[in-house]
């Protein structure tokens, strides 16, 4: 049977183990977004992507349809 002392020292740890995962995560993703800068291409397309959305042309479909036509 687990004691009170080993439930309260068992949270702690847990709760340091979540903070240094959320910590790792952020730095991670930080790394990865600021790291990239879009291709002049990509943001030509996204240009027009944005322009057609906003005239209401914009054709979606779905990724897997996409890849097939591709």
């Amino acid at each position: 049977m687990t004691t009170e002392a080993e439930l309260k020292e068992l949270k702690e740890t847990i709760a340091m183990l979540i903070r240094k995962v959320d910590n790792m995560s952020e730095m991670l993703a930080k790394r990865l977004i600021e790291t990239a800068d879009p291709l002049p291409d990509e943001v030509e397309e996204y240009q027009k992507f944005q322009e057609e959305k906003k005239n209401g042309t914009a054709d979606l479909m779905p990724w897997e349809d996409q890849q097939k036509a591709q």
